[in-house]
C-alpha cells in the first residue's frame, strides 16, 4: 500500500513521496488512521522531502501510531 509515499508499519506511517512534472500537487483529506483524521497536502517536484510539517510544526516525515484528533500534514518535495 503506497499512497503519496506513505509506508505503513507497526509504529506509524513513514513518508517518502516522489513528485514528477506531471503531478506537482496532491491533496488527501479525511484519511482515517487509527484514532485520527489526516489531511495531507503534497507539493513540489523532485525525489526528496525538503519540508515536512505536522500541524504547522517542522518535524521528521513520520506519524506515530498513537496520534489522535484531526491533523494537517504538509509535505514539500524538491531535489
Amino acid at each position: 500500500f503506497d499512497i503519496m509515499g506513505m509506508k505503513f508499519d507497526i509504529d506509524g506511517i513513514r513518508f517518502d513521496p516522489i513528485c514528477t512534472r506531471l503531478i506537482k500537487k496532491a491533496e488527501l483529506k479525511c484519511l482515517t488512521y487509527r484514532n485520527s483524521t489526516l489531511n495531507i497536502k503534497l507539493s513540489g517536484e523532485g525525489e526528496r522531502i525538503v519540508a515536512f510539517r505536522l500541524n504547522g510544526k517542522e518535524t521528521e516525515p513520520f506519524i506515530s501510531c498513537d496520534i489522535t484528533g484531526e491533523n494537517n500534514i504538509e509535505i514539500i518535495i524538491g531535489d
